[in-house]
């Protein structure tokens, strides 16, 4: 039976992954509609992500959080840079120049946030008792 901790943790990771890609890309879909609905997307996927690090930091590990934000805002650049493909190169250089760095920006959160999340559950099965502390 998991521990409070534990289930508080795992309440932690649903906020981040919940708030971040799911919230921001549905406000990121209905921008066309009105920007304001972008805006109170991204800030209510803000304030739920952030509640979520903080619960996870008290709850299970730094490491973890870190993680969690790194691989959460990896796959929000991913599916935003799906969900608005860069324009051509002869239409305005620049922009195209930015949204194939925005996705590769997202590849490399992820590659980061994975071996974070892997360190953090990797080292909170080992005993804290070691060195005579209990």
């Amino acid at each position: 039976m998991k521990g409070p901790k534990t289930n508080l943790a795992i309440l932690g990771l649903v906020m981040v992954f919940g708030g971040i890609p799911v919230l921001w890309n549905i406000g990121f879909s209905l921008i066309t509609l009105s920007p304001q609905i972008f805006f109170n997307s991204v800030l209510i996927g803000t304030i739920i992500a952030s509640v979520g690090f903080v619960i996870i930091v008290l709850f299970h590990s730094l490491t973890l959080g870190a993680g969690a934000l790194f691989l959460a805002f990896g796959i929000n650049r991913i599916v935003a840079g799906a969900l608005c493909p860069p324009p051509p190169l002869h239409f305005d250089p620049y922009l195209s120049h930015y949204a194939s760095h925005y996705i590769a920006v997202g590849y490399m959160f992820i590659i980061i946030g994975i071996p974070l999340i892997l360190i953090a559950f990797s080292n909170s099965g080992k005993d804290k008792s070691k060195n005579g502390m209990s």
